[in-house]
């Protein structure tokens, strides 16, 4: 929530979605990125970081809903508050503007008995992050915060982002039929 003498603005998005992503799980090591840009009337400086970490901010708020339900899809046991804290990385190597991200690992969303965490394919999500201001009350000691240090900080923070969509899918298969009289069927995963 913005306050007096905090002018941070949410981080912008290109797109109301990001294209679908082939879901990662607990077993997995990827993570799903998150590309976005800063608005031009903020700057790095303005963001809360530690001066120990490689990261170009600390703090960045996530929010991450089921769309059918509105609830949460994060691991309530580490996020009580239904909100994650994570860091804002930069990748040089975009031509675009969105050259920040931040990432999401499968342990940081709700346990499914089939899936043992992670997006569940075909399923849509809402993502929504902000930012943390520099002049923070007090650092949290984990990533994990309290409601007690969000009501302490509520003016060092932006506004929400808008609604982004997100949907994971399985692994595609490519199935190749009949090129040849005499040819097997053959089933090829891309990886």
């Amino acid at each position: 929530m913005a306050g007096l003498g905090n002018n941070l603005y949410p981080p912008i998005f290109k797109k109301a979605y990001v294209p679908a992503f082939i879901r990662n799980n607990a077993t997995d090591k990827e993570q799903c990125k998150i590309y976005f840009s800063l608005s031009v009337y903020n700057s790095l400086s303005e963001l809360a970081r530690y001066e120990s970490t490689n990261s170009v901010a600390d703090f960045v708020q996530v929010s991450i809903q089921h769309q059918n339900s509105n609830y949460s899809a994060l691991n309530l046991e580490r996020y009580r508050t239904g909100i994650m804290f994570t860091d804002m990385k930069y990748d040089p190597t975009r031509t675009s503007d969105d050259k920040y991200y931040i990432t999401i690992e499968p342990d940081d969303l709700e346990r499914d008995e089939d899936l043992k965490g992670g997006f569940k394919p075909g399923e849509y999500y809402k993502l929504q992050i902000r930012f943390t201001g520099r002049n923070i009350t007090s650092r949290p000691e984990t990533k994990y915060i309290t409601e007690a240090w969000i009501n302490e900080n509520l003016s060092n923070f932006s506004e929400w982002s808008q609604v982004v969509i997100l949907k994971s899918i399985e692994q595609p298969i490519l199935e190749l039929r009949g090129f040849t009289q005499d040819s097997e069927e053959r089933t090829f995963s891309l990886k």
